[in-house]
């Protein structure tokens, strides 16, 4: 694996979500909303450090299947990465992390079930939405 990007210098853990679908935009309103704390910070994979994060970590540029979680030194995709997630989340929503309890390829297939339909479910944009002014510390876009 190549140098760690600058972009990530600073920030604890990142959710890498796919910007033109409409399911995921949604999800990170929602999650922003639920993460009281502001643990979280965000990143479209379309974007120059979204393409730069991805291609660092060794993964496709131009296929998405999968939200991403890097926390700390660790990777977390598909049903980890939204388990992780929830653990930062508003208390009444940190519970869904028990849901670790059931095995992988359930959660795994269930996750790449709705990722894989995700535009037929709620459809997709054809730009990257931008975020409000104040919720502008929360995402990272330019690259290093």
């Amino acid at each position: 694996m190549h140098d760690k990007p600058k972009i990530l210098d600073g920030i604890e853990r990142l959710v890498l979500f796919d910007g033109v679908c409409n399911l995921c935009n949604r999800n990170m309103l929602f999650l922003i909303r639920n993460d009281p704390h502001q643990k979280l910070k965000f990143c479209s994979v379309q974007s120059p450090a979204g393409q730069k994060i991805l291609a660092w970590l060794g993964l496709p540029l131009d296929t998405h299947e999968s939200m991403l979680l890097l926390d700390g030194d660790k990777v977390y995709e598909k049903s980890d990465a939204v388990l992780h997630i929830a653990s930062y989340l508003s208390w009444y929503l940190s519970w869904i992390y028990v849901a670790k309890i059931l095995p992988r390829f359930l959660r795994d297939n269930l996750y790449l079930w709705v990722a894989r339909n995700r535009y037929k479910l709620m459809g997709r944009s054809t730009v990257c939405a931008m975020p409000s002014p104040e919720l502008l510390n929360r995402f990272i876009s330019a690259a290093d």
